[in-house]
């Protein structure tokens, strides 16, 4: 991208650098490609999928309350899109990580309404669980799973769900 910066090659190749960083673990280096990238490509389905990673990025980097922040505004300007469930665990991640745990649960009860896979209901709803269980809201925790098993039976994350749902009987 060096020998050739007015190309618009040359912002793709920005991606493309930021997800092998990413793929690498190396958030810091990533964050920098999708920076650029975004300053140099604004519109299309990469510019949307680099302005998500940025905040998987910063997330990666424990700077949750600024992948938050991002994360929203991600939503605000992509409210219907197929990063929109994982926008959601992150964010649920985010705030979870930062002890705002009402808000935590608000975004991973979202994740139902607009996942595209079961895993990601089955992870957004073990989140559920966990905060409910942190918050000693143990009738709560039961009945999540109560509705989860009816819901999902077999196809969700079965065995989990039982035990997490016993735990919560037993810790009443």
């Amino acid at each position: 991208s060096r020998d050739f910066p007015g190309s618009d090659k040359a912002s793709l190749a920005l991606y493309w650098v930021g997800m092998t960083y990413l793929f690498e673990d190396n958030y810091k280096d990533a964050l920098e490609a999708f920076n650029r990238f975004t300053e140099k490509s604004t519109d299309g389905k990469l510019y949307e999928d680099a302005s998500f990673r940025k905040s998987v990025c910063l997330f990666g980097l424990e700077n949750y309350p600024l992948a938050a922040e991002k994360l929203e505004e991600f939503l605000k300007e992509f409210p219907v899109d197929t990063l929109t469930p994982e926008a959601h665990t992150l964010l649920g991640d985010c705030y979870g990580a930062t002890g705002d745990l009402e808000k935590s649960l608000e975004h991973y009860k979202q994740v139902e309404d607009c996942a595209v896979k079961q895993s990601q209901i089955d992870y957004a709803a073990l989140q559920v669980g966990r905060v409910h269980e942190q918050l000693e809201q143990f009738k709560e925790m039961e009945d999540w799973f109560g509705r989860y098993l009816e819901k999902y039976g077999i196809s969700g994350d079965y065995t989990q769900a039982i035990y997490r749902k016993g735990f919560a009987q037993q810790a009443q």
